[in-house]
């Protein structure tokens, strides 16, 4: 009777034991399945966001050129509208000349007249 409860006893530990490692290696399969999913999830993000991060960089590299032709376009502009201000005022200095030069011919002409 000892020796059937031994036995027994004996039994049911190494299938206690069966159960257990059977158990231990479904969890060690389900932790690693979900490191896997949680794994290829986050270099799927990461993937994303250097491709965004690429494409960021690339607009910012147009938008550097289009702002430096914009600021040579601005300069050619203020250089031109300086030109034309420059020009009328120098047309504005030879009207004034011009008036003042006939009124001193008037101013001449007047005084021989009066000779």
């Amino acid at each position: 009777m000892l020796s059937k409860v031994l036995r027994d006893h004996q039994q049911k530990q190494a299938a206690d034991r069966l159960n257990a490692d059977r158990l231990h290696r479904e969890a060690i399969a389900g932790v690693t399945a979900l490191t896997d999913v949680a794994a290829s999830s986050t270099h799927t993000r990461v993937g994303a966001a250097f491709t965004q991060q690429r494409e960021i960089e690339h607009l910012t590299q147009r938008l550097a050129a289009a702002a430096a032709q914009h600021g040579r376009q601005s300069r050619a502009w203020i250089a031109l509208v300086h030109g034309v201000d420059a020009a009328l005022r120098n047309v504005g200095d030879v009207a004034s000349w011009a008036g003042a030069v006939q009124r001193d011919v008037r101013d001449v002409w007047v005084v021989l007249d009066k000779v």
